[in-house]
């Protein structure tokens, strides 16, 4: 009996009297405001680790998929190479490759830093996202100026991120089907995003060009490595 009349009570109290219904009101609103930027709060620390969770594990999938006899076939999708449409990395572009058949024409290898990742032909958000791009049309691994692109992430061993950590004289190993490509790394400096003609070829060398953003996003760092080396795919295993 007092539980009921001590609950009508408050029931009286808060409805009755229009200054206490509106006060109650007023807590009511600070707690759910405070509990929401809390939650908010949360997310926001936690939401970067989710993202590079999420990007491992997709990397990590395309990387199992990779089936070595359909490089040459992926060599002819139909791919798109318009730089206007990257943006940076999302969750969203990430998941989208999960049940993708991303076109996968190789592997791309740097031992001292911890990067293997798979070469994707063509430029998309989908192909930065989770390996490394393929900068021109009909490049050929061994020849001219062989150019890749991936995304830099807060994360220091996600994607092109490790490239901070390179340094010269390291080996960059990339693999096709049959041949293993072996460059050395000669350059590595900071350029400026419209410096687009780095990736254009130089007559009578074999190079290799790696492109990511820097920290801030507003410049690009180039690492660029001269062929040392073509061996068979089976010898170097």
């Amino acid at each position: 009996m007092l539980k009921r009349d001590s609950f009508f009570n408050e029931f009286l109290f808060f409805t009755v009297n229009p200054f206490n219904y509106e006060k109650r009101r007023g807590i009511m609103l600070k707690k759910f405001i405070v509990n929401s930027l809390l939650i908010i709060g949360v997310l926001l620390v936690i939401s970067p680790f989710i993202k590079d969770q999420i990007v491992v594990q997709v990397t990590n999938r395309h990387m199992a998929a990779i089936i070595p006899d359909e490089f040459e076939q992926n060599l002819n999708a139909e791919v798109e190479f318009d730089f206007a449409v990257v943006q940076p990395i999302e969750v969203v572009d990430v998941l989208a490759t999960w049940n993708t058949n991303l076109p996968i024409i190789g592997e791309i290898i740097i031992p001292t830093v911890d990067i293997h990742l798979p070469i994707i032909n063509g430029v998309s958000n989908a192909s930065l996202s989770v390996g490394a791009a393929t900068m021109k049309p009909n490049q050929v691994m061994g020849e001219g100026n062989y150019s890749l692109a991936s995304h830099r992430m807060n994360n220091p061993n996600l994607l092109f991120t490790p490239l901070e950590r390179v340094n010269l004289n390291d080996h960059v190993y990339l693999k096709d089907a049959h041949h293993r490509y072996t460059y050395k790394i000669t350059e590595i400096i900071i350029i400026e995003p419209e410096r687009v003609d780095v990736i254009e070829d130089v007559e009578g060398e074999q190079l290799l060009t790696l492109i990511t953003c820097t920290a801030d996003g507003t410049q690009r760092l180039k690492v660029r490595g001269e062929l040392i080396e073509i061996s068979s795919v089976k010898d170097s295993e």
